[in-house]
């Protein structure tokens, strides 16, 4: 068999495997909003872009705001899966934030059970970000804190959350568990 022929058998072979694969994001800039800062956290983002039609939602509500949203992997304190921090605000208006996903918990978000884990509070924290997204009040640190004093609830005297995002966790999980949410 030539080369040619093996090449082209090939290529049939992979796309009648993927031929009932439906591409999850065909506009790249739905990703120039919401970035990883490395390629494990950008492997992660990609993963959850698949896996989640809800975590779709949330990067393309992102990409049509002004904020741009950077996810690193790294080390929190204690128990924190992941935390929103805000990074501070450009010349022309647009804000940046940075989404922290606890790397130290479990397995490192490499293990299948830690990674739904970790994807699940992205969504949460890109949630948070959607919040942030609404509120044009929020220019810096102390405005930023200052929203979620009043928007969230403390669970925590670290910790404010909001209802709306762990739901978006949640559903997040449960799709790519494909449980049913209760």
């Amino acid at each position: 068999m030539s080369t040619m022929a093996w090449c082209s058998g090939m290529l049939l072979g992979v796309m009648a495997m993927t031929a009932h694969v439906t591409p999850v994001v065909a506009d790249p800039i739905l990703m120039t909003r919401v970035r990883g800062v490395d390629g494990r956290a950008a492997a992660l983002l990609d993963e959850a872009l698949w896996r989640s039609s809800t975590f779709q939602q949330l990067v393309a509500q992102l990409s049509a705001s002004d904020l741009i949203v950077y996810v690193s992997r790294t080390v929190l304190d204690g128990t924190l899966r992941g935390a929103l921090r805000f990074v501070g605000a450009g010349a022309d208006g647009g804000r940046f934030l940075l989404v922290e996903l606890n790397d130290a918990l479990g397995n490192g978000l490499d293990a299948p059970s830690d990674r739904l884990a970790g994807i699940a509070t992205l969504a949460h924290e890109l949630h948070h970000a959607l919040e942030v997204a609404d509120a044009d009040t929020v220019q810096d640190s102390e405005s930023f804190e200052a929203f979620y004093a009043e928007a969230g609830r403390g669970s925590r005297p670290d910790v404010v959350d909001t209802e709306a995002a762990q739901l978006a966790g949640e559903q997040v999980y449960f799709e790519m568990t494909g449980r049913k949410q209760q």
